[in-house]
């Protein structure tokens, strides 16, 4: 199965001002991975670990500081995105806030097809067809064509998103907490036509989520990220199976469980302290300043990510002692 994509150190940064002072923020910091077709890479991490702004950065709402960005065997790091946009979409936590309340929601739907297609590439109708097509894949009716967002629930505005995202002809789809804002039934029903239309279409999404049970129904793998920086990389099941990294025990170990009885009887990692600034980072290891294992060599030493055999990676001095 060949990469659709392959994200090489890729580091972005950005300016604050503190104290009347010039700060920099290193929101992501030297991240790797590849997505192949028709895979989910599913993205975990507690909020502002850098995980929203690298789905920006692929995209390149962000400008990258540093590494390489390889879409389909093309280096997308600088240079124009138009021959790749309507091949790479993105999917934002707000359904409402992405889409204009003064538009009708065909006209949303259909406005990557306006751009992609001027005048006279294709006709009004085609246009019309592939929009009620699309809406139709996600459950919605040519009703909603002529309403306005405001009319939709969070869960009918996120299927629009998705309908909105796959009219032109997509490859890869990057979902950012595209449940996180719904009730837990309406996320169950987005997820799974999620997993319809991806194994129908053969899309490859990297998943950005917190909730590391939803991420773990829909992901074949998962990368765990923590300030910036990748902690561990691995097949789903053997993620949670077999978690190497301090901070992904942690992770899991804080899932609720439904059973009482088991509820009392798993061990909980409790991490103490708080995440550090990323404008002020801890030297070596990131995690250092909350893991229970940490030496001196953390401090002074930032670790590399190692194969723990089968595909699991992992960026830790101490995890073969864990």
């Amino acid at each position: 199965m060949s990469a659709l994509l392959e994200v090489e150190d890729i580091k972005t940064y950005f300016i604050v001002r503190q104290a009347g002072k010039r700060r920099i923020v290193k929101a992501v910091d030297g991240v790797s991975f590849s997505i192949n077709r028709g895979e989910t890479l599913g993205m975990v991490g507690e909020s502002g670990c850098g995980k929203s702004t690298v789905g920006r950065t692929i995209m390149r709402f962000n400008k990258p500081e540093g590494g390489r960005i390889i879409f389909d065997g093309n280096d997308i790091t600088t240079g124009d995105m138009r021959p790749y946009r309507s091949r790479m979409q993105m999917v934002f936590q707000d359904p409402y806030s992405s889409l204009d309340p003064r538009m009708s929601i065909g006209e949303i739907v259909a406005e990557p097809l306006n751009i992609q297609y001027p005048a006279g590439q294709m006709s009004k109708q085609e246009r019309a067809d592939i929009v009620l097509e699309k809406m139709r894949l996600v459950g919605m009716n040519q009703e909603a064509l002529s309403r306005f967002p405001h009319e939709f629930s969070g869960g009918q505005r996120q299927r629009i998103s998705i309908a909105r995202a796959m009219v032109t002809k997509l490859d890869l789809l990057i979902l950012d907490e595209p449940v996180s804002a719904l009730d837990v039934s309406i996320q169950a029903q987005i997820i799974n036509m999620l997993m319809d239309l991806q194994e129908r279409f053969g899309m490859a999404y990297l998943f950005i989520a917190h909730d590391l049970s939803v991420v773990r129904h829909i992901s074949q793998r998962v990368m765990v990220m923590y300030l910036g920086r990748c902690m561990e990389s691995a097949g789903t099941e053997a993620l949670h199976k077999n978690p190497l990294h301090p901070y992904t025990q942690a992770l899991l170990s804080a899932i609720p469980v439904p059973d009482p009885e088991m509820s009392r009887k798993k061990r909980r990692v409790v991490l103490e302290g708080d995440v550090p600034s990323p404008v002020d980072p801890p030297s070596g290891c990131v995690f250092r300043t909350r893991c229970h294992y940490a030496a001196e060599r953390c401090a002074a030493e930032a670790p590399v990510m190692e194969d723990a055999g089968q595909g699991h990676f992992v960026a830790c001095h101490n995890f073969r002692r864990l």
